[in-house]
């Protein structure tokens, strides 16, 4: 099949999934779609991280979710996408969001913690929030 197709499948029926509760089965979709779309580049790679955080918020995995969130957002801003492209627009809503969720402090630390990994410490955070 088509990798592409693949990850925005798997990564559409995650956030799906989480959004209506099923956890267990969002955990899973993005699990498999976290590997396939790190391996399409950069705006992939950005663009799971910021599908695992979609997913972890509603599963009251906030913290992580901002230090994922936060390593996608940086990583959009390095590559000079605008608020315009759907993943960063997602990503400023999933933020305000992960702001309202955890306190001031929590989320400046979980958000600092973020900026500053690199993409694939990232993805090994993901992993390990899934789990």
């Amino acid at each position: 099949g088509n990798p592409i197709i693949e990850a925005a499948s798997l990564g559409a029926l995650a956030t799906l999934a989480a959004e209506d509760g099923r956890f267990a089965e969002a955990f899973a979709s993005i699990r498999e779609h976290l590997p396939i779309a790190c391996g399409l580049g950069d705006v992939e790679k950005a663009t799971a991280l910021m599908r695992v955080a979609w997913v972890l918020l509603p599963a009251g995995r906030a913290n992580d979710a901002a230090r994922v969130l936060a390593t996608a957002d940086a990583m959009f801003e390095e590559m000079g996408f605008a608020d315009t492209f759907w993943a960063v627009a997602k990503t400023r809503k999933l933020e305000a969001a992960l702001r309202h969720a955890l306190d001031a402090t929590g989320f400046e630390a979980a958000w600092e913690d973020g900026r500053f990994r690199t993409p694939d410490e990232a993805v090994a955070l993901a992993f390990d929030a899934l789990a």
